[in-house]
Parts: C-alpha cells; sequence; structure tokens
C-alpha cells in the first residue's frame, strides 16, 4: 500500500546511515512535520509537501519525482530550514512518489504515497420502525475496505453553526458559526465579557514501521475574542496550518472563566473545500464495526427537528471520506386532540390502516404514522376499551408533517361501594347496545375511571351475590359520576328478619297454648 525507503548513498566521508535517516521530516504543513526516519505522511490530491532539515550545518537539495517519471526543479532547504515544496494537484496523479534528498555527496531517498479513498456507498435502509416515540432505522453496509466509520443521523442542522452551553456565570449559550476561512461567535446573554478561541483539527494518516497510523492534526487556529461588550456577532480570521480536505474535523472551543478555562469539542464536515456542515445537530451517532448497525431519534420535538439526512465518514487508503444520503421520517404525526390525555394514559388503543400505511405507533398521546408514498389515505381507530370503536379518515399529504383529528370523548368516573364502604378490585361491566362487555377493575379506593364517546351506556357490577346495575350518560370534554353500591347493610336485615321469624313464633305458640286452656276449661 504504501513503502517508506530511506537509502544512504555515501561518497568520501559522509555521515553514517543512522545519522541520514534523521535530517529530514515531513509533513502537510508547518506544525504536522514528522521524522522520516518513524514516519511518512499519505497525502492526497490537493495536499502540500512540506519539508523539514535537521541538519544545523549543511544545506540540503531537494528533487521530487511524480509517479509516472517527472522530475520537478530542485529546492533549497537550509539547514534548520523549513520549505513548501509542492502542492498535489487535485486531479493527481496518485501513487508513489519519491523525494531526493542530496546533502554533500551523499543521498537520502524518501517514497512516500498520494492516495484518494476509495468512495464508500451510502448505507442501505432496510427498515423504518416506531417504539415509544422513536424512530429506529436499521441499516446495511456494503463490504469496504475503509475503516474508522461513523454514521450520524442528523437533524435540519443549521449550516456550519453550532451552539454551546456556557457556564451560568458567563452566559447562556454561545453560538459558533464556521463559513469558509472565518469563525464567527456570539453571547448574546453573557453577564459580562470574556475571551474566547478556537482551534481546529483534522485527521491525518501517517505510515509507520507498525502500519498506518492516524493523529490529530492541528489544521487551524483563530486569535483570542473578546465576547459579550457586542451586540453582534465577533468575527475573525481562521488561520489554517495546511491544505484543508474534504471531511472531518473537530472544532475546539476554548472559553477563559474565573475558574479557569472550559474547552468544548464539536465535529464538523467540510464539502466542497468552504462549506461547513456542523455535526452538533446529530442525533445519534454510531461506530459502523460489522455489516448492519441500528440508528433511532426520537420524535418528541416538532415535525421541522426530525431527522433528514444521515451522513457516514471513514478512511480508506489513509484518506478521508464521507457520504451524504436522506434519512426518512414518519411521513405524519397525528395529534388525538380531546384523547390525548386518554390515550397517554392507556385507556385508548390507537391503530392506523390502509394500504399504504407501513407502521404506527404510539407514544405520549400522539399516533405517528410511516406509510409508503404521498399521497396516502390512513385510517385512524381510537378502540375505547372495546365497548366501542371510532374511526376517523386521515389525508398524508407529504412527510415532516403533523395532522390532527378531534374526537369527542368523555370521562365517566365509577365507584364501587358496599354499605358506604369503597370495595377494592371489584369488577365493573361496561357496555354499550351490540358491544361486548368492557371488565375493568376498582382501585384500592373502590373506583375507576373510563374515556369513551359520547353516548349511554350500562355500568353494573356484581358482588356478594348481588348485581346493581345503572345506565350512565358520557358527555363531551366532560367528567360524569357514577356509584355502584352493592347492596344495603346484610346483617341488621339478617337480624330484623329473625326478630320478625321469632317474633311470629312467639305470637303462634300464645295463640296455640290459649286454645289448649279454653278447651281443658270447657272439657270440665
Amino acid at each position: 500500500m504504501l513503502l517508506l525507503t530511506i537509502a544512504l548513498f555515501p561518497s568520501g566521508a559522509e555521515a553514517s546511515s543512522s545519522y541520514a535517516n534523521t535530517l529530514l521530516g515531513l509533513g502537510y504543513g508547518p506544525l504536522s512535520v514528522q521524522p522520516a526516519s518513524t514516519a511518512v505522511p499519505v497525502f492526497a490530491p490537493g495536499d502540500s509537501l512540506w519539508v523539514q532539515s535537521y541538519s544545523n550545518s549543511s544545506t540540503i537539495t531537494l528533487i521530487l519525482a511524480s509517479p509516472n517519471g517527472s522530475v520537478f526543479p530542485s529546492v533549497e532547504l537550509p539547514p534548520d530550514g523549513l520549505v513548501k515544496v509542492y502542492s498535489f494537484p487535485p486531479s493527481g496523479p496518485v501513487g508513489e512518489w519519491t523525494l531526493d534528498a542530496y546533502i554533500g555527496g551523499g543521498l537520502t531517498q524518501v517514497s512516500f504515497s498520494v492516495a484518494s479513498a476509495t468512495p464508500v456507498p451510502p448505507p442501505t435502509l432496510e427498515s423504518v420502525g416506531l417504539s415509544k416515540g422513536n424512530l429506529v432505522l436499521d441499516y446495511s453496509i456494503a463490504n469496504t475496505t475503509a475503516y474508522g466509520i461513523q454514521a450520524c443521523l442528523m437533524g435540519p442542522g443549521s449550516g456550519g453553526t453550532t451552539t454551546l452551553q456556557l457556564p451560568p456565570s458567563l452566559a447562556s449559550y454561545m453560538t459558533v458559526s464556521l463559513n469558509g476561512s472565518s469563525i464567527s461567535a456570539f453571547a448574546p446573554q453573557a453577564e459580562q465579557p470574556f475571551s474566547a478561541w478556537f482551534q481546529l483539527y483534522t485527521p491525518r494518516t501517517y505510515f509507520t514501521s507498525g502500519g498506518l497510523v492516524t493523529y490529530d492534526t492541528m489544521a487551524g487556529q483563530s486569535q483570542v475574542l473578546t465576547l459579550g461588550a457586542s451586540t453582534e456577532p465577533t468575527t475573525a480570521q481562521l488561520d489554517t496550518f495546511l491544505s484543508l480536505r474534504n471531511g472531518s474535523y473537530d472544532l475546539r472551543s476554548y472559553v477563559r472563566t474565573p475558574a479557569g478555562i472550559s474547552s468544548y469539542d464539536t465535529s464538523y464536515v467540510l464539502v466542497n473545500g468552504s462549506a461547513w456542515v456542523s455535526l452538533g445537530a446529530c442525533v445519534q451517532t454510531t461506530q459502523v464495526t460489522s455489516s448492519s448497525f441500528q440508528l433511532s431519534a426520537p420524535l418528541n420535538g416538532t415535525a421541522s427537528s426530525w431527522p433528514t439526512s444521515l451522513i457516514t465518514t471513514y478512511i480508506d487508503n489513509g484518506i478521508g471520506g464521507f457520504t451524504f444520503s436522506k434519512a426518512p421520517a414518519p411521513e405524519t404525526r397525528i395529534s388525538l386532540g380531546n384523547a390525548t390525555q386518554a390515550v397517554s394514559l392507556g385507556m385508548v388503543k390507537v391503530t392506523a390502516s390502509g394500504g399504504g400505511v407501513v407502521g404506527s405507533d404510539v407514544y405520549g398521546g400522539n399516533l405517528y404514522v410511516v406509510v409508503r408514498s404521498y399521497p396516502a389515505l390512513a385510517s385512524v381507530a381510537l378502540n375505547f376499551e372495546n365497548v366501542t370503536t371510532v374511526t376517523f379518515p386521515v389525508t398524508i399529504l407529504g412527510p415532516y408533517r403533523t395532522e390532527s383529528i378531534q374526537p369527542s370523548v368523555g370521562t365517566v368516573d365509577a365507584s364501587a361501594v358496599d354499605a358506604g364502604a369503597p370495595v377494592g378490585n371489584a369488577t365493573l361491566l361496561v357496555e354499550s347496545v351490540g358491544s361486548q362487555p368492557a371488565r375493568l377493575k376498582s382501585g384500592e379506593g373502590g373506583s375507576v375511571s373510563v374515556a369513551l364517546p359520547p353516548g349511554e351506556y350500562n355500568f353494573s357490577m356484581r358482588f356478594g351475590g348481588v348485581t346493581v346495575s345503572q345506565l350512565v350518560q358520557a358527555y363531551s370534554g366532560e367528567a360524569t359520576q357514577v356509584t355502584l353500591n352493592a347492596a344495603t347493610p346484610r346483617f341488621p336485615v339478617l337480624l330484623v328478619a329473625l326478630g320478625a321469624v321469632l317474633a311470629l313464633g312467639v305470637a303462634i305458640d300464645v295463640v296455640v297454648w290459649r286454645a289448649y286452656i279454653l278447651r281443658r276449661r270447657a272439657l270440665r
């Protein structure tokens, strides 16, 4: 893949090979030079070759040759000097280049690669699902030689702008924007002026005796900005130390606070050499280590915040690359109006069906629906404890929308009592004309609530061999109270009945005894 050769051709009393191997350093810019004896950069088209001399006494003559044999004019490298030798054309050529370094009568030759990343196709979306208010996306990725693959599910974002939460002693937040070669910052709620500065890092790959090694390399830096005294953003030039490639970057923001220095990291992608995309809008990022992976995003915000794209970054042949692809979202979120609370409490079950409906899920009182194409007609069914079902047609016109329906719903609060005392865990039956009765259990306090469309329902309870029924009217937007009393007190009734029987028995005995006495007197 990459060949590192450092050869010495001594002449006269030239230095030893081990000494010559330490004479040169190669890098992408002034701050990225590494000794050629230990690490050689992997360059990409558009990069620049910088060479540093570690000789403090001799001038080194450098001659660069391309893979097709072209030889470029020599460059003189003074003792302890650092020069930009060449900028590789964006169009190539790629392959193995050589740099000859002449010092005295000796030659040191360094070979290095100029390579391009093999494009990785965007991941393939295998399935779309909904679970507990989350959009769940299953992806697969083609076989690739790339490594360090990361997938970012991203919301609409705001270009190169990111928002950082600051210590309360300074301000609520600070917005930072990258725009081409400039950077601006703004802290509109700053309590007092404070200073901030920024450094831009990017991964760069070197070939070593142990293989390819990637280092975070400083690519740019701003001057120190004073924020808080102005109501407008403060802008500064971003001084760069190497040629900026399209691909991944890390912006490190430093803020001086009374307690010290706070730092913040934000990932960016550079597109087309000048457009920055902040990955701070990623709702989930995952490291891709197999041929399949899953991403999810919460849908509890507004429809405009749902994910819109999938950004995949990777490294291949030592060079970074990325792909953009659209991310699907639920075609609509259906607000359930007056039934929202009853649905969120599990009192009403909601489903969506139709030829274009792929799936649906209820969470937080809202119904989320995925469809195949637009427009789609969905039938939304609200099932009220199996007592009755109400359906609504909903036309889904496009993605990232919120529709609504307004079902009329009332609440019936039923209480089960026996002799004035609440009956816990009692079974209450609720039914309407033509429906199967729904079985509800009262709580420890003897009460239970049920959401129902407006209409008349029969509530009944059986307790202690007694069945009590009552017709109840449910009204839209209102709560109706009903009490089902199992029976009047049973033990006093029994005592009265027993007393009556005893009294009757005594009366009968008196009559019989009196008739007997009169009969005896008559016989005398």
